[in-house]
């Protein structure tokens, strides 16, 4: 999967556009609702199901990438469904997801992919009415729905990051074209094999149960294993790194990490981002388990440690950029600003605050108000601006919450449940097997 690699800028943005657009997609579903007949609620089952399968399908099949599933689907519901009809179903669709996902990550998705197929059906429907053929109104549902799909999550990324719309809307653009012909293919062949079936009832809808109960499984599947996966990294890298004498705090990387993705997450990333910034934060310094090296020579050593390994693709080119300088004096290539890839910039912040903040071998740390200080001095020469003023609150928050609670919040690179430490919580056992943390939940000691 490709990331941005540096957005323009790095503000964060209330979550009220989020939310508006989610409740305005619920609301026409809940029309939709009202207006439907008991023929129309076979056709509706039919494709909330086969969307839903869509959406859940965890792996990306050769020349059918899951990311052309969906839309793909949503544009046969253009073509079968009226507007109210078509909107409801894909809302339904988007709310199995909600057994495998968490809301706040299903609600923009939603609300693109509901919205989308409205206008697109009213379009259709409209252009149907003034006496336009049918291929024309197919034609013209399928423009109106492409621009709504890029348009709103354009102007999500307009909202959150400060941009102008266009360069946003271009981006989502210049992300789906290369997927279009797959798009609209598989459209076209859905469209086909359900108008087809239209005929046979509810036959099809038991089968069509059993399978999207088999997608829902094999979604929370996925994120199981991904949880297995984030855990054994989590549990053997700081005892590895710990073990060559590399850090000598069993917390600090453990620390690092959990800052690394507190930002991401405070900057509304994509969880699949968020949790390639946490694994590179995790393997920032891998590179010296190379004995006799350069210091200077750990980052490509880790770089080339890590891209070997399929799921951290992502996350090692944040390991070979974290020690380049916003001023372009780093290294190892000396890029500055933000041709800096976003997730080094990150890790170099929070790499930078928990050095000053942790006690060397033979030394003192200094105060979290210091370290700040010390870190905004930096700020635009050796740092982002926009990410120093981010670590001040995750500075506050650790301090607030104690590192154990703060560390269960973001291990993993995904939210989990803020504010509150659940005994179930895989961080808590993290914090008990690798740190030494007191499991009570008012406990803010750490045994180093």
């Amino acid at each position: 999967m490709q990331f941005p690699k540096h957005p323009i800028s790095i503000q964060r943005y209330s979550s009220f556009h989020r939310y508006a657009l989610a409740a305005v997609a619920s609301s026409i579903a809940a029309f939709g609702a009202t207006r439907l007949t008991l023929k129309g609620l076979n056709v509706v089952v039919m494709f909330t199901l086969i969307h839903g399968m869509a959406n859940l399908t965890p792996l990306e099949l050769g020349f059918l990438p899951k990311t052309s599933i969906g839309p793909s689907a949503c544009i046969a519901s253009v073509f079968v469904l009226d507007p109210w009809s078509g909107a409801l179903s894909t809302f339904c669709s988007s709310m199995l997801e909600l057994a495998a996902k968490p809301f706040q990550e299903v609600a923009p998705s939603m609300s693109k992919a509901v919205l989308s197929v409205f206008m697109g059906g009213i379009c259709r429907h409209w252009v149907l009415r003034v006496g336009g053929s049918h291929v024309l109104a197919a034609a013209a549902a399928v423009l109106v729905f492409l621009t709504c799909y890029t348009l709103i999550p354009g102007f999500l990324e307009m909202a959150r990051l400060r941009l102008p719309l266009l360069p946003a809307w271009g981006k989502e653009i210049r992300t789906l074209a290369p997927k279009l012909p797959v798009i609209l293919g598989l459209a076209f062949l859905l469209r086909e094999v359900l108008v087809a079936n239209v005929s046979s009832g509810w036959a099809w809808v038991p089968v069509l149960f059993v399978i999207a109960a088999l997608a829902v499984y094999a979604s929370t599947m996925s994120r199981r294993m991904e949880e297995l996966f984030s855990s054994t990294l989590t549990t053997l890298v700081p005892i590895i790194l710990r073990s060559g004498g590399i850090h000598g705090d069993r917390i600090f990387v453990l620390r690092v990490a959990s800052h690394a993705a507190a930002i991401a997450q405070k900057l509304l990333l994509p969880e699949p981002y968020v949790r390639s910034v946490y694994y590179g934060a995790l393997l920032h310094d891998i590179g010296f388990v190379a004995e006799g090296k350069d210091e200077s020579e750990h980052v490509q050593i880790g770089y080339e440690i890590v891209k070997g390994i399929d799921t951290l693709k992502d996350a090692a080119s944040f390991v070979l950029h974290h020690h380049e300088r916003f001023d372009g004096k780093g290294y190892p290539l000396g890029l500055s600003g933000r041709d800096i890839p976003l997730g080094a910039r990150i890790i170099a912040v929070a790499d930078r605050y928990v050095s000053l903040t942790t006690a060397p071998p033979n030394g003192h740390s200094v105060s979290i108000q210091e370290a700040l200080k010390t870190m905004r001095a930096s700020a635009g020469v050796q740092f982002d601006p926009d990410l120093v003023e981010l670590i001040t609150e995750t500075a506050e928050e650790e301090e607030e919450l104690g590192f154990a609670v703060f560390f269960d919040n973001y291990c993993f690179g995904s939210s989990r449940n803020p504010q509150r430490w659940k005994a179930e919580s895989p961080g808590q056992h993290i914090c008990q097997m690798v740190v030494g943390i007191d499991s009570s939940p008012g406990d803010k000691t750490v045994s180093s």
